[in-house]
């Protein structure tokens, strides 16, 4: 009979479809304590496996895999990184790693919640819809 701790070593698994898109870093934790040094870093995760993120201060790119509850990037930088996913759903996604003996927690926010995202394009849309024509007296 299997009581409280076989739940721990049963990973579970996350529907690899909701990682698809871009994901803006809202907050940062390093080692516990809130950093704003990732105030800009973003990840993005490809359907076809592609990934990309600038969160180490430079865009790198490479491929992901997904098992169970864990992210493998590949080619992406020196080394190559696992996150784990503590949360994700359609809207938001936080991760866990370790990197160079730190340990860092990423919330992010699905990049179509961004208010200001292509507010340019709809202003430009907007514009050249609501030109009138000039009444001639």
């Amino acid at each position: 009979m299997c009581l409280g701790s076989c739940r721990d070593t049963i990973k579970r698994s996350v529907d690899k479809t909701l990682l698809n898109g871009k994901w803006l870093v809202v907050n940062a934790k390093r080692n516990a304590k809130t950093t704003t040094t990732l105030n800009e870093a973003y990840f993005m995760f490809g359907a076809d496996s592609t990934f990309q993120t600038n969160f180490m201060g430079e865009e790198m790119m490479g491929s992901y895999s997904v098992k169970g509850d864990l992210i493998t990037q590949e080619g992406v930088g020196e080394e190559d990184n696992s996150y784990k996913i503590i949360s994700l759903s359609k809207d938001s996604l936080i991760l866990s790693t370790e990197i160079r003996d730190y340990n860092f927690q990423f919330f992010l926010l699905n990049e179509r919640l961004d208010p200001f995202n292509n507010i340019e394009d709809e202003q430009d849309h907007m514009e050249g819809h609501g030109k009138q024509d000039k009444i001639e007296s």
